[in-house]
């Protein structure tokens, strides 16, 4: 099974930067396979095999890059892309949309980095904003 040209982009995009955790997975990337893919209505799930013989990180456990955000021509809202690392391999590639079901042919109009930030709304949680740099902070591996 081949990854779709949205996974594929977004996977270049999650893991473009100049840094040896994304090195890593790009490499795994190359050597990887799509074993299944789910398709939820709202996104979908696209899950991968790395080979035996790739190199993995040496953490264990599990952490998430989830700092890619796009815009559809077809829908209002954006989408949000999450990579699941688990055991120092790529696992699964989530797409998902905030107010929209995914649709059935996406035109990707951009790719951009989000980061969270403190909202002033009661209860103090994190909204995301777009950011000119990417922030580094999901190296840090923290459960997903």
């Amino acid at each position: 099974m081949e990854m779709t040209d949205t996974e594929r982009r977004a996977m270049d995009f999650l893991l473009c930067g100049d840094n040896e955790t994304l090195a890593i997975l790009r490499a795994q990337l190359a050597t990887s396979s799509v074993v299944r893919r789910q398709l939820t209505g709202h996104g979908f799930f696209t899950h991968f095999h790395v080979s035996e013989a790739a190199d993995k990180l040496p953490s264990p456990g599990r952490f998430v890059i989830e700092d890619v955000h796009a815009t559809f021509a077809e829908i209002e809202y954006p989408v949000g892309f999450i990579l699941f690392v688990e055991d120092g391999a790529i696992d699964t590639l989530e797409g998902f949309a905030y107010g929209d079901d995914w649709p059935d042919t996406a035109t990707i109009t951009r790719f951009y980095y989000v980061r969270p930030v403190p909202s002033s709304a009661e209860g103090g949680l994190s909204v995301l904003e777009e950011t000119a740099e990417r922030d580094f902070q999901w190296e840090h591996p923290r459960p997903a």
